[in-house]
């Protein structure tokens, strides 16, 4: 690959980029919350200003991840500003809740996709972002445990109540396959897959799950290997498996709950999905509302809370129209991977297991619909990667 001249416009723009991504992060964790906000909206500008300068070959995905934020910012506008959840007892500001972390989804993924054609970053930088994120990741992790255990009326620790945060784990997952020593990579693979068990989340455990055995299968048995690295991967199955049943027997919280999803139950999603379904699909529901639905938040009309899936708050959002709408972010997703043409380079393994994992979280949580700062570190890589596949 010829290396390509670095304006120095576009250098400052890295720079600011970088700056502004650690004041965003940190500046929460210091409590100096306008710094913070300044430097969100200020890569909010700079994401503004990279689809700018590629909107004359504005590459498919992005594309459509405007055209879903032009639709989602319509449903915004005619709707209500804000929503009283009764399963959690209080009212939530959409744009605080939905719009706002999208844009900011879409703005990172546009910027690391310029700033990857314009080879303004490369693999160094990420392991770079990747350090830049992990204190962070630690932080909001154990913020989350300890906000979850005030509220409980008895003394608990890690891996005795459902800790969120683990989702902030999970998202640094796909930075592993930057990583030329294998050694070091599934020493960070067992961190997350340790945090994440702990965390109780189940949905976070099923992705984890599932990216191990894909990274594993790439990295050691898709491809001719040595005696030497595939020994290393069946030893990492053998630890990492005693290890979560070790933890789960000896946990009586984390062994009830698993047995408790073994016998069908879903914290409650199961319910929220009868009554959505059974509401929207009313005898007395009109066509209009089956084509075009009835606004953001339609699920906590029908059910007392949101859906947990994106394809149920999608259709109840907006109907079938919604759906449409979603659906064409898997085919610009599903498109990429097909074309690519190198199925063995990184990039395409980044983007692969990153859609891999939207797509599987959207059934028993929300990927898109509603985001938070822990899809941060995937909207980058996946922006990136997608450059990178995009080129070859």
């Amino acid at each position: 690959m010829q290396n390509t001249i670095i304006s120095s416009e576009d250098r400052f723009l890295r720079n600011i980029f970088i700056i502004c991504l650690i004041a965003h992060l940190y500046t929460g964790v210091f409590n100096i919350l306008y710094v913070g906000l300044i430097s969100s909206y200020l890569m909010i500008a700079m994401g503004v200003y990279c689809i700018f300068k590629i909107s004359r070959n504005k590459p498919l995905l992005i594309t459509n991840l405007l055209v879903l934020f032009f639709f989602l910012f319509f449903y915004y506008i005619i709707g209500d500003k804000s929503i009283y959840i009764p399963y959690n007892g209080f009212s939530v500001g959409i744009y605080n809740e939905i719009i706002y972390p999208y844009i900011m989804f879409v703005a990172l993924f546009s910027t690391m996709y310029y700033m990857g054609v314009k080879e303004l970053i490369h693999k160094k930088t990420l392991i770079f972002i990747l350090i830049i994120f992990i204190p962070f990741v630690i932080y909001k992790y154990i913020q989350s445990f300890t906000l979850l255990s005030l509220n409980q009326r008895t003394e608990v620790e890690l891996g005795d109540i459902t800790n969120n945060g683990g989702y902030y784990l999970v998202y640094l997952l796909p930075f592993l396959f930057l990583f030329k020593n294998k050694i070091l990579s599934f020493v960070l693979l067992f961190g997350i897959l340790y945090g994440v068990v702990e965390s109780a989340k189940r949905g976070a455990i099923i992705i984890t799950l599932l990216f191990a055995l894909y990274y594993i299968y790439e990295n050691y048995f898709h491809k001719k290997k040595s005696i030497w690295n595939v020994l290393i991967a069946i030893f990492f199955i053998v630890i990492s498996s005693n290890y979560i049943v070790d933890l789960v027997v000896n946990n009586d919280y984390l062994y009830n709950r698993y047995l408790l999803t073994s016998e069908g139950h879903t914290s409650g999603r199961d319910f929220i999905m009868n009554r959505i379904l059974s509401s929207f699909f009313a005898p007395d529901t009109s066509l209009f509302t089956l084509l075009f639905g009835g606004g953001i938040g339609q699920s906590i009309r029908y059910s007392g809370n949101w859906a947990h899936n994106d394809w149920l708050e999608f259709l109840t959002m907006s109907g079938f129209v919604g759906i449409f709408f979603y659906l064409s972010f898997y085919y610009c997703v599903g498109r990429t991977i097909i074309k690519c043409k190198n199925k063995k380079s990184t990039d395409y393994l980044i983007f692969t297991s990153c859609a891999l994992m939207i797509f599987v979280k959207s059934f028993f949580s929300m990927s898109l619909f509603l985001m938070g700062m822990n899809i941060y570190p995937l909207a980058m890589i996946m922006g990136y990667s997608y450059a990178n596949i995009l080129k070859k």
